[in-house]
């Protein structure tokens, strides 16, 4: 498989799709968690989301909305990186965050790669992501 350039959010949506429709291990590293983003996350069994917890960017209503579906959260500082990925199925590296602005197509302009599974190591990239702790009541009222 090579990889696929994904010139828009209705494509990297589906790409999303095609991901996360699973019971795999799966683990999305973005930037911004929004108000809706269990929408755009099919199947929440083994999912990990690292991201920033900045006010105003980041939603609470949205991380304990994963939370309550299962989604294990961890908080990274100044952390910018947009990527979703899962086992044996591939990774995205984009510029979606996981928000609606970004992935429903009516606001932003998005692009992103879709690279074959075994072609990325996302236990490397964890690793090298600053000051990870799992998100905490008091971080998340915060938001």
């Amino acid at each position: 498989m090579q990889c696929e350039y994904l010139k828009n959010s209705d494509e990297i949506r589906e790409k999303l799709d095609y991901l996360f429709n699973s019971t795999c291990r799966k683990i999305a590293i973005v930037a911004f968690v929004g108000s809706s983003a269990i929408d755009y996350i099919p199947n929440k069994d083994n999912l990990q989301i690292y991201c920033w917890p900045h006010p105003g960017a980041t939603s609470a209503n949205g991380i304990r909305l994963l939370q309550q579906k299962g989604a294990k959260i961890f908080f990274s500082d100044n952390m910018h990186k947009k990527i979703y990925w899962a086992e044996n199925r591939g990774t995205i590296i984009t510029s979606a965050n996981l928000t609606y602005n970004a992935l429903s197509g009516e606001v932003l302009q998005e692009s992103g790669v879709f690279i074959p599974s075994d072609n990325f190591d996302i236990d490397a990239e964890i690793s090298c992501l600053r000051n990870i702790r799992p998100a905490c009541y008091e971080e998340i009222e915060d938001l």
